[in-house]
């Protein structure tokens, strides 16, 4: 969906119909720019007036809206006046409150579209919080700065990328990025996650979860999904496998995953099978980080193991 429009009633009604009718208050005249595409259930949209204007509306009603300016910066109403959002500290929207909110001059909203039930299912798997509903209320910024925040920009930039490639092989790898998208976007979200304290449990959690990654390595496994087949919040795996492992759980499906491509390519024909198809299949969802992970690990590239055999033969 691409919409552009000099009018700002027209383009406010070609906003609404995309996220919900709301009032604009602004010039008559805009330059106005929508660019919206959908991963799943995930929604991507770029979205500017090229003029400031103040926006209000009903609390959205089933999803939520995370609000990066990655060009200029919006504000909402606060206490001690109006609070600023920009590429280090994000907006949160909808999470039944009402909306009211200033694009300022020349401000670019990259918008992403997040389904409330999803948000409550990965805040349940994250947190020993029962109340999601509480928390969920109180998630009104996204801490851009922090190591989840990067990791969640870092993935809506690559996103954004791949969903303008047409030749993209991005639809193999939906479940994967949406729950990665999700996690991130919580853990930047909710500061509390990343304090949570509990009784560490024995290496039986590890060696669950080690089983888990040996028997479903192919799928679309996230740390939460690990975290919940050890029975305790996320921090407290990473802290589990930093007592019995030398490895942290994203390295240990990593290298899962590269000695299932490994063992695969060794016996394949090159005739019969391509480096991309064994490494989705094996749950690789990007292809340039798992070439650089498989060199790192191995001293080749993946297409000189494919090709040793017929080489060979």
């Amino acid at each position: 969906m691409h919409v552009t429009s000099s009018h700002l009633s027209d383009f406010t009604e070609a906003v609404g119909s995309h996220f919900r009718p709301h009032e604009v208050d602004g010039p008559d005249r805009i330059v106005g720019n929508l660019e919206a595409r959908h991963f799943g259930k995930v929604g991507l949209t770029y979205l500017s007036y090229g003029s400031e204007v103040a926006i209000k509306t009903d609390p959205l009603e089933g999803f939520s809206l995370l609000q990066i300016p990655i060009k200029g910066s919006s504000s909402e109403p606060g206490r001690g006046g109006r609070e600023r959002f920009s590429l280090q500290s994000a907006q949160v929207l909808g999470l039944a409150r009402s909306i009211d909110f200033a694009m300022h001059r020349n401000c670019t909203l990259l918008i992403t579209r997040f389904e409330n039930a999803d948000i409550a299912d990965t805040l349940a798997a994250l947190s020993d919080n029962d109340d999601t509903a509480r928390t969920m209320m109180a998630m009104a910024r996204c801490d851009l700065a922090s190591p989840a925040g990067r990791s969640l920009f870092s993935q809506l930039q690559w996103l954004s990328f791949e969903l303008e490639d047409e030749g993209s092989s991005l639809a193999r790898m939906e479940a994967h990025c949406s729950k990665s998208l999700l996690v991130s976007f919580v853990m930047a979200t909710v500061p509390s996650l990343s304090k949570q304290t509990t009784r560490l449990p024995t290496i039986a959690a590890v060696r669950r979860v080690e089983a888990y990654v040996d028997e479903y390595f192919g799928e679309s496994i996230t740390v939460a999904d690990m975290a919940r087949v050890a029975g305790v919040p996320v921090r407290t795996l990473f802290e589990l496998f930093r007592r019995y492992s030398d490895e942290t759980p994203s390295d240990l499906l990593r290298r899962k995953r590269l000695e299932a491509v490994r063992r695969v390519l060794v016996e394949a024909s090159a005739d019969e099978t391509t480096v991309t198809d064994v490494a989705m299949a094996c749950g690789f969802a990007h292809l340039g980080r798992f070439a650089q992970y498989y060199r790192a690990a191995y001293g080749e590239k993946p297409s000189d193991t494919l090709l040793r055999r017929m080489y060979h033969s």
